[in-house]
């Protein structure tokens, strides 16, 4: 049987390596830059450069995403149809995209829908359509930067967080969502490590957080945060600044705030360089609106709207620094209504409840400084008494006025340095006890206690401790 010589030749090693590369190249394919004209079928995935620019029509699909990398420059994406792939759109590597407009469909099916990172930037993205990520709907990181607005008229899930600004990256417009954002597990929108938001952010629709709704974390800050629609936080805050800094626009809710834990949360040396503002509702686990941990508020602390705290929480708590005052014209119930451990002061009345109504108390352990009442009723009704077991100095103490109501006392257990009066009731006001306990000493320049015309209280007056006065 014969059998058969093979023979073998050595290539040249030009043509070994050639051959290598090849081989490579069908391991590992690179993406065919994306086409020229509209998309009305089924493609592959693509890449944009040299500031090319691709629209998906209503019968188009990219099957594998659309890629902005290497440093390249592009014109626009925009989806009117489906754009599927592990992250449906990427901008990465120092690249730069001119916009994002999507009416469609984009599904990161691996991980985000849209990612941007790498210190890439992208000019706006602007959603009326549905974009849904494995993990985030839309992330920017990495020192990455949206030189204008992120604006969603439509749907945003991601199974983590909905929008997620992070590591040192920036929106320098607005984030504004007059649609849906739905995240699975943590937030709706995130704003963390050392990232910013010069502009607001703004809801006008619906963000559900499966932790929080907003969040700002992390030595970050944003412009401002202005709620009028619907915030849902399902364990945690709705709305949380943490280390991080909210500019003049403050936080303003005209909305509904449905929290797991704090409506709005404020804590870790934070600072809210405006108004904290509810006209709307705050219904909470927790505390309504809590201030804490040496974080400071430039501005007022004001309630004209509906704030629900838990049984054995706060309505309005704060331990901080206050320049400004607290101010409610509006409903606030809790195990305790509105509780001060920190700084009050540059306001003319430091704690004013005027015409509204508070359940659960009114209690100074900090101090408040006003010009004028430290802590003031003006046609209110406060269930649970006021307290103070720590230090007001104003012109006149505690003032209930103007046919409000008081049941749980007034009690000064701490210090009253009043230019005026100490502590007193005026005009047609009902208080049930006026106490001065042995803890407690007023010094007062007028009087101490005083009645004014047709004041009522319809049990003691007591002084057990130290006044002081003319």
């Amino acid at each position: 049987m014969q059998s058969k010589n093979r023979v073998f030749t050595a290539k040249p090693l030009s043509q070994a390596i050639a051959a290598t590369i090849f081989a490579l190249a069908g391991e590992v394919a690179l993406a065919a830059p994306c086409p020229g004209a509209p998309v009305g079928g089924t493609t592959a995935g693509c890449t944009l450069t040299g500031g090319a620019s691709v629209t998906v029509l209503t019968t188009g699909l990219i099957t594998s995403g659309v890629s902005v990398t290497a440093a390249s420059v592009a014109g626009a994406v925009t989806n009117l149809g489906t754009i599927s792939g592990a992250n449906a759109l990427l901008v990465d590597s120092g690249s730069t995209l001119g916009s994002l407009t999507n009416t469609g469909v984009m599904n990161g099916t691996s991980g985000d829908a849209i990612l941007v990172e790498s210190s890439s930037s992208v000019g706006s993205i602007t959603n009326t359509g549905t974009i849904s990520g494995s993990a985030n709907g839309m992330t920017v990181t990495n020192s990455s930067t949206i030189t204008g607005t992120i604006v969603n008229d439509g749907t945003i899930t991601g199974s983590d967080n909905g929008i997620e600004i992070s590591n040192s990256s920036s929106v320098q417009g607005d984030i504004v969502n007059t649609g849906v954002i739905n995240a699975g597990s943590s937030n709706g929108i995130l704003v963390s490590n050392s990232s910013s938001v010069t502009g607001t952010i703004t809801n006008v629709g619906t963000i559900d957080g499966g932790s929080q709704a907003i969040s700002v974390t992390g030595n970050s800050s944003v412009g401002g945060i202005n709620n009028t629609g619907t915030l849902i936080a399902g364990t945690s805050d709705a709305i949380e600044v943490i280390s991080s800094i909210v500019g003049a626009g403050g936080i303003v809710n005209t909305g509904l705030i449905d929290a797991g834990s704090y409506g709005v949360y404020v804590t870790s040396s934070s600072t809210i360089n405006g108004d904290i503002l509810n006209t709307g509702t705050i219904s909470a686990a927790g505390a309504g609106i809590s201030v804490s941990s040496s974080s400071v508020v430039n501005g007022n602390i004001s309630n004209s709207g509906t704030i629900v705290a838990g049984s054995s929480s706060t309505g309005i708590y704060f331990d901080g620094t206050l320049n400004g005052g607290i101010v409610n014209t509006g409903s606030i119930s809790g195990g305790a209504g509105i509780v001060n451990d920190g700084l009050i002061t540059g306001a003319s009345t430091g704690i004013l409840v005027d015409g509204g109504t508070v359940t659960g108390g009114i209690e100074n352990n900090g101090t408040i400084v006003a010009s004028s009442i430290g802590i003031g009723l003006t046609s209110a009704v406060v269930s649970g008494g006021i307290q103070n077991n720590g230090t007001i100095t104003a012109y006149t103490g505690i003032w209930v006025d103007t046919s409000s109501v008081v049941t749980g006392g007034v009690t000064n257990n701490g210090t009253i340095n009043a230019s005026g009066d100490g502590m007193g009731v005026d005009t047609y006001s009902t208080v049930d006890a006026l106490t001065n306990s042995s803890t407690g000493v007023i010094n007062a320049s007028s009087d101490g206690i005083r009645l004014e015309t047709s004041s009522v209280v319809t049990g003691a007056i007591t002084n057990d401790g130290v006044i002081n006065a003319s």
